[in-house]
């Protein structure tokens, strides 16, 4: 039986905030939406990954996309909220986000394809390991939303551009 929801011209999007920017994932792809519980820490592990969280007695990979975008850290706020994705993106994971927005309901059309890059958009040592975790640019009526893909966020896929 093939699915309606991926052939319509509407998606939903669980939107998010790091600070002033504001990102959305599609809903189909969340499992939960939880508070930040105790994070066990993975020692020499990189900077953006949180820890371990225990969710029911699964294990999952906790990580920060404040550090992932090098952003600014900041201290766990009773706002932050963890996003945790369904099995089919990859072994348990979640995001920690600043906060939850809405639910965004939008046509397909709406989303801006994010583009190829070429070697001539990309500077020197960052040539080879450009981090493309984005989908592309959804245009809402008073913001725009940078839709993020979260299977490359977690295997931390690097693209070749050039």
């Amino acid at each position: 039986m093939e699915n309606s929801d991926q052939n319509s011209d509407e998606v939903e999007l669980c939107s998010f905030w790091l600070e002033d920017k504001l990102f959305g994932i599609d809903i189909l792809d969340v499992k939960e939406i939880s508070v930040v519980r105790n994070i066990t820490p993975v020692f020499h592990s990189s900077q953006d990954v949180k820890g371990l969280v225990n969710l029911r007695g699964q294990i999952h990979l906790v990580i920060d996309l404040r550090m992932f975008f090098n952003m600014d850290a900041l201290d766990n706020r009773d706002e932050h909220k963890l996003i945790i994705f369904k099995d089919h993106i990859a072994d348990p994971f979640g995001i920690l986000v600043d906060r939850i927005g809405d639910v965004v309901k939008t046509k397909r059309s709406n989303i801006e394809e994010r583009r190829k890059r070429s070697a001539e958009d990309v500077n020197g040592e960052n040539r080879k390991s450009a981090r493309m975790v984005t989908k592309g640019v959804c245009k809402l009526k008073d913001n725009l939303m940078i839709i993020l893909d979260p299977a490359k966020v977690v295997t931390r896929e690097e693209v070749e551009v050039g």
